[in-house]
């Protein structure tokens, strides 16, 4: 592992501005989460990508949350300086 270490390092003492930017550029793009909605073991619905853990609900449990959209998004802008965002 700190032989890749010491590789890498050579390979970008040895890459002009561009090609420093464009690695830059492409870790940055890796490191980025995707979101991915999936059929977990159990045949719930599962949310990977937005916390440490999954979330996930049966569809019926999604039934009633997508059903509170309204109250919920009226809940959040009546206690906005109450709730806690997460820096993403």
């Amino acid at each position: 592992m700190k032989q890749n270490t010491q590789e890498e390092k050579m390979n970008y003492e040895n890459m002009t501005k561009e090609e420093l930017i464009a690695a830059l550029a492409s870790a940055e793009e890796k490191s980025k989460k995707s979101i991915v909605v999936k059929v977990s073991p159990k045949g719930a619905v599962q949310i990977n990508g937005i916390r440490r853990f999954p979330v996930t609900f049966y569809k019926d449990e999604w039934a009633t949350i997508l059903g509170m959209k309204d109250e919920i998004e009226s809940f959040i802008r009546d206690h906005d300086r109450e709730l806690a965002s997460k820096a993403a």
